[in-house]
């Protein structure tokens, strides 16, 4: 299985599910890659923790991971923000 890397972290996007290509995927926090880098990498399993709301309610952000394997191939981040945009919403959702 492939190992992969955070490139962004975007508070205001939540998923249930990730939104997976073949070398980048949307993952929400609880997603097994997205906890796997939370161990390997501890203070950034502490940065998603900090996400909240207006109202200090805890958020569980998207994150942008790409495949290790893949990262050096996309050093544009036309390509990044281009995967992000239709699967952003053009408004926040109601929770």
């Amino acid at each position: 299985m492939p190992k992969w890397s955070p490139v962004a972290i975007l508070p205001n996007l939540f998923a249930k599910e990730s939104a997976d290509g073949e070398v980048i995927s949307l993952a929400p926090s609880h997603d097994a890659r997205v906890q796997a880098i939370c161990g390997d990498i501890p203070k950034f399993k502490l940065l998603l923790s900090r996400f909240t709301d207006a109202f200090h309610v805890p958020l569980e952000p998207v994150v942008l991971i790409v495949r290790n394997d893949l990262i050096s191939r996309l050093d544009a981040p036309d390509a990044l923000l281009s995967f992000r945009a239709p699967c952003a919403p053009s408004h926040m959702p109601a929770r």
